[in-house]
């Protein structure tokens, strides 16, 4: 088995992995906004494709809480005011 194909079998488990969560509906469910319009936002990782990171939609970076690595995050343009 060649490298390549280990990388395409762990795509395609993080695949079908997110396709059950989301069939079983254990993502959770969008939060009201804040008084000061403030939200939690989900997003993709991109060092280890976890799927849901949650960052609050002013912030400008995420940091992931299954590999621990930050990256950059671009703030909702309806709340981009400084918590």
């Amino acid at each position: 088995m060649g490298n390549g194909d280990r990388s395409d079998w762990g795509e395609r488990i993080r695949r079908w992995f997110g396709d059950r969560v989301a069939r079983l509906g254990l993502r959770p469910a969008p939060a009201s906004p804040r008084a000061d319009g403030v939200y939690p936002d989900y997003v993709t990782c991109p060092h280890c494709g976890e799927l849901e990171v949650e960052v609050w939609c002013n912030e400008k970076e995420a940091r992931c809480h299954n590999c621990g690595k930050t990256f950059e995050h671009k703030a909702q343009p309806e709340c981009e005011k400084e918590s």
